[in-house]
């Protein structure tokens, strides 16, 4: 079993690297992200941007796509 939880920007090791290690699908990362009761978007699929807002928020995360495996994975 996976925990995902905020990020402690002061550490080496952000949790959100979690979905990028362990090459997750977006149905799986959106499982663990649901699950561990925070939100979440898709900023990018396969390079082509996806529409999001500008806001910050802390209970969500953003992830970047690429044939079906989240790649990138960052709290905002």
């Amino acid at each position: 079993a996976y925990e995902i939880r905020n990020c402690d920007w002061s550490s080496d090791v952000c949790s959100s690297d979690l979905l990028v290690a362990e090459e997750l699908t977006l149905e799986e990362a959106v499982v663990l992200i649901e699950d561990a009761g925070y939100e979440w978007r898709v900023a990018s699929i396969d390079g082509v941007l996806q529409p999001t807002t500008r806001d910050y928020r802390e209970d969500r995360v953003t992830m970047e796509i690429d044939n079906g495996v989240v790649v990138a994975a960052r709290w905002e």
